[in-house]
């Protein structure tokens, strides 16, 4: 029998963990629905909803599932945004579908900050 995959910074609870679980420890923003959340907090007075700061949060987002040891499986989605409790600020909710990478079997289809930003050209200035 193949030995499973670990993480070297997974702990012995999450070695046992069911899948969704390992994410909900993981995904420090939103709820625990088995997908990885990020908020970003921006000044409401600057925010116009440019698609460049969205295409730049969406990478960021990959990023952060990524170091979390996460493998996100899609494109991050827009979930909305609200305010923040200071009265100044709103917070830009994102979310993408994940899973473990000790519970990866096709990590190449892994969706990698690399190649979201090949699919904008390059960069996600101008997007």
């Amino acid at each position: 029998m193949a030995a499973k995959k670990t993480l070297k910074n997974e702990t012995a609870e999450e070695r046992h963990a069911p899948a969704a679980d390992v994410v909900a420890a993981r995904s420090v923003d939103g709820p625990d629905d088995g997908r990885f959340h990020k908020h970003f907090v921006v000044q409401a007075r600057h925010w116009n909803g440019e698609d460049g700061v969205h295409a730049a949060n969406k990478v960021a987002v990959l990023q952060e599932a990524l170091i979390r040891g996460l493998h996100p499986l899609g494109d991050v989605q827009f979930d909305g945004d609200e305010d923040h409790d200071d009265g100044k600020s709103l917070v830009l909710k994102y979310s993408v579908d994940v899973l473990p990478a000790a519970y990866d079997d096709q990590p190449a289809a892994t969706e990698t900050p690399d190649k979201a930003l090949k699919d904008l050209g390059g960069s996600t200035q101008g997007k």
